[in-house]
């Protein structure tokens, strides 16, 4: 096979049957129609919001980076779309949706995005996540 030829993807089916829990436990899908959602955190609300990303280089499914909410109801809807590198984390904290994507940290407020911080080192394997709030407040 020549280098640059892809390899057809096979579709993994993931049943909740087949996941081994403790005694006592059960499992099953929250939401489903995801390729890869790389963080999650809830709104005031209690509605899950979801950053759905990639993976550099092909290894899913080609995918919109983007936020969705979950609704309780189970509706999703997509809060914030367009990102053009991953998002590797999200927070919610004082009715703003922080995200950290690829070198930048981004507010969403209302439908509207602005960077806070850009040009973070984020290189290879160490890219900015893990956004935190602490007592004071201030976003770590």
């Amino acid at each position: 096979m020549h280098a640059m030829e892809r390899v057809a993807r096979q579709t993994r089916l993931v049943r909740p049957e087949s996941i081994q829990l403790p005694a006592g436990y059960r499992i099953e899908p929250v939401v489903t129609g995801l390729n890869y959602p790389t963080a999650v955190t809830w709104d005031a609300d209690g509605n899950l919001l979801i950053a759905e990303s990639t993976v550099p280089f092909g290894r899913v499914a080609e995918t919109e980076l983007r936020i969705v909410r979950h609704r309780r109801e189970g509706t999703l809807e997509t809060v914030s779309g367009g990102f053009e590198t991953l998002i590797n984390d999200i927070a919610f904290h004082e009715g703003r949706l922080y995200v950290s994507h690829l070198g930048t940290i981004s507010v969403v407020e209302d439908g509207d995005r602005r960077a806070l911080l850009t040009d973070l080192p984020s290189w290879g394997l160490h890219e900015n996540n893990a956004l935190a709030f602490g007592p004071d407040g201030r976003l770590y």
